[in-house]
């Protein structure tokens, strides 16, 4: 017979497993967000010139962070945490397995899409990699600052006892992800800089025990559509009429 503290530790566990794994298996970026409108801006800003995007380049910080996770065994401790500046390295997250996630490229592609689907050029070409030719009039550069993730699991101050108010309703935890860009565009021929612009945002959101979903990754698709949305109402208005 299983006694009451063996049971505690037993329901414990499969709270904590269902938090981090929730049965939906690895999480990935997926672009264009779930809300396709979110990508938007439709005005021509090159008519009749093409671009050429570039994979970006990855100039992120190495913070690997799991041994805060266990500071909610600490006794008034309200929560635990975790954080990477390399989400898709994590051995722990919330919500999911892991980040299967290729930023140079995924982040590129995006910009791409964003790049063809505004309509600011009349063609867009995606590099095939370091070295690439093109005869686009312009290439579309990126640098990846962060893509900090930060995870935290609520023990509401009761340590290993905390799971059991998320199986009431309570939120089991939040997640943050930090999305830092810098974009050029240059012209191809020369070389010139034309245009920059740097984007910075987090997106954060609570999750609970059930029906995640893999939620807690899926803002840097958001994050990626609004940092393109910006930057090109910025080359719209620095550029439009200044070519």
């Amino acid at each position: 017979m299983v006694n009451g503290k063996k049971l505690s530790g037993i329901l414990c566990a499969s709270a904590l497993l269902l938090l981090f794994c929730a049965c939906t298996g690895p999480g990935r970026f997926v672009y264009p967000p779930e809300k396709p409108e979110l990508v938007s801006f439709d005005t021509a800003i090159f008519p009749g010139r093409s671009v050429m995007v570039n994979t970006f380049r990855d100039m992120r910080g190495q913070l690997f962070d799991t041994d805060s996770f266990y500071m909610y065994m600490i006794p008034l401790m309200p929560y635990g945490y975790i954080q990477y500046d390399r989400p898709e390295q994590a051995e722990m997250m919330m919500t999911v397995e892991k980040f299967n996630f290729a930023p140079a490229v995924e982040l590129a592609r995006a910009a791409a899409y964003s790049l063809k689907h505004s309509g600011a050029f009349a063609d867009v070409l995606m590099s095939a990699g370091s070295g690439t030719k093109t005869d686009a009039d312009y290439e579309f550069n990126g640098i990846i600052i962060s893509t900090r993730y930060t995870g935290k699991p609520f023990s509401y101050g009761l340590m290993s006892a905390g799971p059991f108010l998320w199986m009431v309703g309570l939120p089991a935890g939040n997640a943050v992800n930090r999305l830092t860009l810098y974009f050029s565009l240059n012209e191809t021929a020369s070389g010139k800089l034309i245009w920059d612009f740097a984007y910075s945002g987090d997106e954060y959101t609570l999750l609970w025990l059930y029906g995640n979903a893999g939620k807690g990754v899926r803002m840097y698709s958001r994050l990626m559509a609004t940092a393109m949305n910006l930057a090109l109402e910025d080359m719209h208005a620095r550029l439009l009429n200044k070519k």
